[in-house]
């Protein structure tokens, strides 16, 4: 992505967090059709196996090594530069979930949801769209369509294991990945701003003559 799509990305991406949140958790429908979504998968995906062997391999030291590995890959295939933005966005994406999970409230709007504490978005989700984003941003260009296709099928179904098991509602999963895809676009800007307004040495050259 350029500069200015990559600040498009990340407006739209926080504009679809915000607007999920307020659809879901800040109305009465919404509030009601999440959960009863949630419990609908729940109860029509009857074998949990999978999803509780998915969500138990998923932990910080994994987050950590493949953020590692894609670090290292980015700093391999395009420098430093993109290097720091694929190192920051799954950091940033778990912490940020933590911190917006903190933040956010879900107001008792009826009585069912008087005791629920909020959700969203999902960290376990979170942690998988972050390190999903990283890879779209460490390949080349030419594989991202590829990667990302492989990535939103990786956060699709970590998201339905953790509905299935009624960890977290549609919207907690659905805020999760626009938080992801908003950190690492708004990465992407900040060091493609770095790399344009750098010097390149053929310039330096060409001012001395």
């Amino acid at each position: 992505m350029t500069g200015r799509s990559s600040g498009v990305a990340a407006t739209v991406a926080a504009c679809g967090l915000l607007l999920t949140y307020v659809l879901a958790v800040l109305t009465p429908v919404g509030q009601s059709l999440d959960s009863s979504a949630m419990s609908a998968v729940a109860a029509a995906v009857t074998a949990h196996g999978w999803a509780v062997l998915l969500l138990g391999h998923l932990s910080a030291a994994t987050v950590v090594v493949l953020g590692a590995a894609l670090t290292a890959l980015a700093a391999a295939l395009a420098g430093a530069r993109r290097a720091w933005a694929v190192a920051l966005t799954p950091v940033l994406t778990v912490l940020a979930a933590q911190a917006l999970k903190t933040v956010l409230a879900r107001p008792a709007l009826s009585p069912a949801t008087a005791a629920v504490t909020n959700s969203l978005p999902s960290g376990h989700v979170a942690a998988v769209a972050g390190v999903a984003v990283a890879a779209v941003l460490a390949v080349d260009r030419s594989l991202r369509v590829t990667v990302a296709v492989i990535g939103t099928l990786t956060v699709a179904i970590t998201g339905l294991a953790t509905v299935t098991l009624e960890w977290h509602r549609p919207s907690d999963v659905v805020a999760a990945a626009l938080l992801a895809v908003a950190v690492g676009a708004l990465a992407e800007l900040l060091t493609s701003r770095r790399s344009g307004t750098a010097e390149r040495p053929g310039e330096r050259v060409a001012r001395r003559q």
